[in-house]
């Protein structure tokens, strides 16, 4: 999918489990998006800043940092905190705190459950880029 410019847009995934991360990639590549796969928190950190994505997809209990803390940290950087972030987690089937409350503890623009379909995420992730706005517009919270 391409933006301004004709730009490919570019979609950060950081998932630890091989098999998901890739069924990610394959998915969105297939619907022409540019993607950068990671496979823990420190790293997705690292690529987000080098690799300045148009969006983020975050599954939550990674390695050295977990999604909501890269979240967090992403949405209070001035540089990325412009970038829709979606969180992809089984973490609210075994929590007795909602999705809503999840997604507002860590920022998040969307929040997905797993298991998940592939149709449902790319709809989200489609809605998502549609409603982002360029660096230094700032921007609410979409609610889906």
């Amino acid at each position: 999918m391409q933006g301004a410019g004709g730009k490919k847009m570019r979609i950060l995934i950081a998932e630890d489990d091989t098999n998901i991360r890739n069924i990610l990639q394959f998915t969105l590549e297939g619907r022409g998006y540019e993607v950068v796969a990671v496979g823990d928190g420190k790293a997705a950190l690292e690529q987000s800043r080098a690799a300045r994505p148009d969006l983020v997809i975050l599954d939550v209990m990674m390695p050295h940092k977990n999604g909501l803390e890269v979240c967090y940290e992403l949405k209070n950087d001035p540089k990325m905190e412009h970038v829709p972030v979606l969180i992809v987690t089984a973490l609210t089937q075994t929590s007795t705190k909602s999705d809503d409350y999840w997604k507002t503890r860590s920022r998040a623009d969307d929040f997905i459950t797993k298991p998940f379909k592939t149709a449902d995420l790319v709809k989200r992730v489609e809605t998502l880029m549609m409603n982002a706005r360029p660096e230094g517009e700032g921007r609410g919270r979409l609610r889906i």
